[in-house]
């Protein structure tokens, strides 16, 4: 086994090609652009923010070569190494966005996501470029304090310990998608903007065909709808936010592979990109069936995932990917009519687990 290791890291070694992949990846995630639309004094602090963290992380990144390489009791082909890496390094970059550990710019947050203008201009997807938009739409006087808050949390990159992780249930994210038939035909949505209801209620909507700001801007406007009507308080409502917001792997990996339609799953009926990123693990599945058995509702509840290269923090930037496969299995799930003692409101809520190995 060492034999093999060591030719696996020579190999790594000789062929820098090998490690293009997820060196451009990690590259991507920190890219301002330079058509990006900031004021010179903000983009100078965040590329110094960003520069200091690029340091950091190809330093770092011999190390994680060799600790990728290292894993298994079998071989490991480079080609496989590389894209295990890709997935540390985008689920860093998740973690990132999703850090919940207090800091004294939250306040500069708290209030920024109570304004409908916050996601207004937001078109990138690339977490840096991202989230530098989102810092151009605060005054300018909080800038320099926000990136000091991103500068602590990704200060924690690479790090084994995590003191402040985001939850096991993504609650924000996911009680909004089980909402949203409800919000698209309610004309009279508390604080969404008549706009964005009226494109909710367009025919064939859907979330993730969204581009980043109506995304953003529906993120925003749902934790405000939840700390409103009392199901969180503020900060959790930042958090969730947050943690929502965050990078996603059909945002930046495998773009050539299709998340939909018949060419999204292999022979064996798994998610093509999720066997590529040997995603792994059980997802729960909460369904309404009402009186006669029809499901009425059904939303993702809970992910319990593993991705290849990620090892004791949540793969949060992987973790959707078994999602639409899922919810397929549950809706070919055979259902029987409820008890009707057991019907709340004509409905009965089951939740549903289904495992996804790799064979």
């Amino acid at each position: 086994m060492l034999e093999q290791r060591r030719q696996l890291r020579e190999q790594l070694d000789r062929d820098a090609s090998l490690l293009r992949q997820p060196l451009q990846l990690l590259d991507r995630l920190f890219l301002l652009p330079p058509g990006l639309p900031l004021s010179a004094e903000h983009r100078a602090v965040a590329e110094s923010v960003l520069r200091e963290h690029r340091e950091r992380a190809v330093a770092a990144w011999p190390g994680w070569v060799t600790e990728e390489a290292a894993q298994g009791k079998d071989k490991l082909a480079a080609e496989t190494v590389s894209r295990r890496l890709s997935n540390r390094a985008l689920n860093e970059a998740a973690l990132w966005q999703a850090d919940a550990a207090p800091h004294s710019s939250d306040t500069v947050w708290l209030d920024a996501i109570k304004q409908p203008g916050l996601c207004r201009r937001l078109d990138q997807t690339q977490p840096a470029a991202q989230w530098a938009q989102l810092i151009e739409a605060l005054p300018a006087e909080q800038r320099a304090a926000a990136w000091q808050g991103e500068a602590e949390r990704l200060a924690r990159w690479g790090q084994k310990t995590r003191t402040a992780l985001p939850p096991a249930e993504r609650v924000l994210e996911d009680t909004l998608l089980a909402s949203l038939p409800a919000l698209a035909g309610d004309a009279a949505t508390p604080g969404l903007e008549p706009e964005l209801r009226r494109t909710l209620r367009a025919p064939g909507w859907t979330f993730a065909a969204q581009p980043p700001g109506q995304r953003c801007e529906l993120l925003r406007w749902w934790s405000q709808e939840q700390l409103r009507t009392k199901r969180i308080t503020p900060l959790d409502a930042l958090h969730a936010w947050r943690t929502a917001m965050a990078v996603r792997s059909t945002a930046m990996l495998y773009p050539e592979i299709p998340r939909t339609g018949t060419q999204s799953m292999d022979a064996g009926g798994y998610p093509v990109a999720a066997r590529r990123a040997e995603i792994t693990g059980k997802v729960v599945v909460e369904q309404d069936l009402d009186a006669s058995g029809r499901v009425v509702r059904s939303f993702i509840q809970r992910r319990e995932i593993h991705a290849a290269g990620v090892r004791d923090v949540p793969a949060l930037a992987l973790e959707r990917e078994l999602d639409d496969a899922t919810l397929a299995r549950a809706r070919a799930a055979p259902t029987v009519a409820p008890d009707p003692a057991q019907l709340r409101d004509g409905t009965l809520t089951r939740r549903v687990a289904f495992e996804w190995a790799l064979q």
